[in-house]
């Protein structure tokens, strides 16, 4: 659909100044979202240093009891999976607010609904977005934000052993049977299941191309496809 038309089914013009407010907000969470992959990969990395170190502990102990030692490898090893934890929850809230921009998902009865669904058409039109693009699936989203529908679901289908699970790839195996969510700390993919209870992985890394390939899409949009808007209507 061509931007005079959408423009045409829009409560109020679109016109430049909004789309430029639409698209800083846009690329101000891409360049937010590249921060957050790098701090994950730093994250992902001490963890497993902390990981193969209470290993070692682990192993020292048939030679010579060390709990001190053991507990301090643990307690590292704990406190690296929190720091993952809030990196990858920080990632996936400004993921979700940047895949709105583009699909929203008014309810029913939202006033501004009409013009929001639009408004979200003609921003994929600015950025070259099609319907296959990552931003638009929201399983991953939606099962990380509403946990405690996939607990209620995990427990009644008597698979809840473990709402969550930080492992290395050898471990995904094991730890999706009976866990809600599973992090794979080494490939930095997220394991999850849909509303089906289908197991459905989702890697994080591979996402960085996405990103940047919308950053290299930025001239384009500021400089083109605005030119395709009215001026400024009070």
């Amino acid at each position: 659909m061509g931007s005079a038309r959408i423009l045409k089914r829009m409560d109020r013009p679109f016109d430049r100044v909004a789309a430029g407010l639409y698209l800083q907000e846009a690329f101000e969470l891409v360049d937010a979202l590249l921060y957050r992959l790098d701090r994950l990969d730093e994250a992902a990395d001490l963890w497993l240093k902390a990981n193969a170190l209470a290993d070692e502990q682990v192993r020292a102990i048939r030679s010579e009891f060390d709990r001190e030692g053991l507990n301090r490898a643990l307690q590292e090893s704990r406190r690296q999976q929190a720091h993952i934890f809030d990196e990858v929850e920080a990632f996936l809230a400004a993921w979700s607010r940047l895949s709105l921009l583009f699909w929203p998902a008014p309810l029913r009865d939202a006033p501004n609904r009409g013009f929001t669904i639009e408004r979200g058409r003609l921003l994929q039109r600015f950025l070259r977005l099609d319907a296959d693009s990552p931003l638009n699936d929201r399983g991953l989203r939606n099962a990380w934000m509403h946990t405690d529908e996939r607990f209620d679901q995990a427990w009644l289908e008597r698979r809840l052993g473990n709402r969550q699970q930080f492992v290395r790839t050898v471990g995904v195996a094991d730890a999706v049977r009976h866990s809600v969510r599973v992090l794979d700390v080494e490939s930095l993919n997220i394991h999850f299941r849909d509303n089906d209870g289908a197991l459905i992985d989702q890697p994080l890394r591979p996402l960085r191309g996405v990103l940047q390939d919308l950053l290299e899409r930025r001239q384009e949009a500021f400089r083109e496809r605005l030119a395709e808007l009215p001026d400024h209507v009070d």
